[in-house]
């Protein structure tokens, strides 16, 4: 079977349980957000962080962008191993809101082992400093998953709207570590955009075309060695949720994130 095709089905970012953060009469105070879009894996089950991985794919473009409130906005290469650390440790544990996401195990089970650590590029996000984790975007189509070889519907897999960016609320300021060098940020921070994206966009399907990067990252279990491709539903619904203010809205998303879990 094509390797391209079997990739294509296993989209965005791995559900988790967890422990709802406990209602407060007070708001907690405005921080920075960081919002996640492109060819991007995140693993939502190790103890000490949420990991954010990026596939190796020629001719894409990793950059973090601090978008300031005043409008200006710095940018820098997302490239090798990194933290983003907040000042503020939560006192509750993550709020993680994610039923649009994908599993990698609603296609293939619970026997998938996933190598993630094979990413050269990797940012790491401490639960201490992060008080949400949510969908923020979703595709205006709903998609299920079919077999390659047959045809089948995947009955494992929901089908629905799936995530095309998700949403890191912080407690706090803080600071970004990068290869040895550290860059502090605060309130005059908006929004944290974490992107890998193509550098010319040449398909109307990016989602068949990018799937393809993440087969390095992870292996099927013996008894589940059929490809799978999404398959879009008829009939497109209102794009949602909608988190909080819009920072940024691209009327086109280019890649699906995955979840590695």
């Amino acid at each position: 079977m094509n390797t391209r095709k079997m990739m294509l089905g296993i989209s965005v970012l791995a559900a988790v349980a967890s422990v709802s953060m406990s209602s407060s009469a007070q708001e907690p105070p405005t921080s920075p957000a960081i919002i996640v879009k492109g060819l991007v894996m995140v693993r939502l089950q190790d103890r000490d962080g949420l990991r954010i991985a990026l596939p190796n794919a020629p001719h894409h473009k990793a950059t973090i962008t601090f978008r300031m409130d005043d409008g200006t906005k710095r940018v820098f290469p997302f490239k090798g191993h990194g933290t983003i650390s907040a000042n503020d440790v939560a006192l509750t544990r993550a709020d993680i809101r994610v039923p649009e996401l994908v599993q990698i195990k609603e296609i293939y089970g619970d026997g998938t082992k996933f190598l993630l650590d094979r990413a050269e590029n990797m940012l790491l996000i401490p639960w201490s400093g992060i008080r949400k984790v949510s969908t923020k975007e979703v595709t205006a189509a709903r998609y299920t998953f079919v077999r390659t070889d047959n045809g089948e519907e995947i009955e494992t897999f929901r089908p629905r709207q799936v995530a095309e960016s998700l949403r890191i609320d912080l407690t706090s300021d803080g600071a970004m570590t990068f290869n040895q060098s550290s860059i502090r940020f605060n309130s005059d921070v908006r929004v944290i955009e974490v992107e890998h994206a193509p550098q010319n966009v040449t398909s109307a399907d990016p989602i068949q075309e990018h799937f393809h990067h993440y087969a390095h990252y992870f292996i099927r279990p013996s008894t589940k060695m059929f490809d799978v491709e999404p398959r879009k539903l008829s009939g497109a619904t209102q794009r949602s949720p909608r988190v909080g203010n819009s920072f940024w809205v691209d009327q086109y998303i280019w890649c699906w994130l995955v979840g590695m879990n």
